[in-house]
């Protein structure tokens, strides 16, 4: 392995192995040099089992893997390490959802290897992650629903239909909707925004005040 050939490569071997956070060892191209003991324990593979596959192998086939493939490349002497979020699969196991920490070495020149540090999420850590994911969806969706919905009916000449389907929007994403509605009013509406959002309640009376 040519990884563990130097002095440097044996002292990081040393320190890594007696270390509780998970450490993988690994080259750009998938192969696995070498794991840590608490890898080795969260995994459930044995070190000969790992350095017979790859971490592509390991990975969950998803849109996290696909942002590993992306940052390896991106390596060089300016970017030295990258975070991304993605699942690995335990033997025997269900996937789960971590972050992994990609750091190379050398700085410069060709690569050796790479430290990949993992870091599993645990005690439901990974569901409000996902569901954060979700409600991200979510808020993006109705953004951009509710901007196309404003565009194609703000050249109308009768608002209340604009307003009307927007209300729909709003029924089905209650709790961001009134506040991209309101902004997206005063961008589209000009000058009748205040007569609009008046006309629903949001600004409430209008007080009109006699010079003296």
């Amino acid at each position: 392995m040519a990884w563990i050939e130097t002095a440097e490569c044996s002292a990081l071997r040393t320190i890594l192995q007696n270390s509780s956070a998970m450490y993988l060892i690994s080259h750009t191209d998938g192969r696995i040099f070498w794991a840590n003991r608490a890898f080795l324990d969260w995994s459930k593979y044995t070190l000969s089992e790992l350095t017979s596959m790859s971490w592509i192998d390991l990975s969950v086939k998803d849109e996290g893997l696909t942002a590993d493939l992306e940052e390896v490349r991106t390596l060089d002497a300016y970017s030295l390490s990258y975070t991304v979020q993605k699942r690995y699969i335990p033997k025997g196991s269900s996937s789960q959802l971590g972050h992994l920490t990609v750091m190379r070495y050398p700085a410069t020149g060709e690569i050796s290897f790479c430290a990949c540090r993992w870091e599993p999420f645990y005690n439901g850590t990974a569901k409000a992650f996902e569901s954060a994911l979700k409600s991200q969806a979510e808020f993006s969706a109705a953004i951009s629903i509710l901007s196309a919905q404003v565009k194609a009916m703000s050249s109308q000449s009768v608002e209340g239909r604009a307003v009307e389907s927007i209300m729909q929007l709003a029924n089905k994403y209650p709790k961001i909707a009134w506040s991209v509605f309101i902004l997206l009013v005063l961008t589209v509406a000009g000058n009748n925004a205040v007569s609009i959002l008046n006309n629903f309640g949001l600004l409430g009376p209008i007080k009109v005040v006699e010079a003296k």
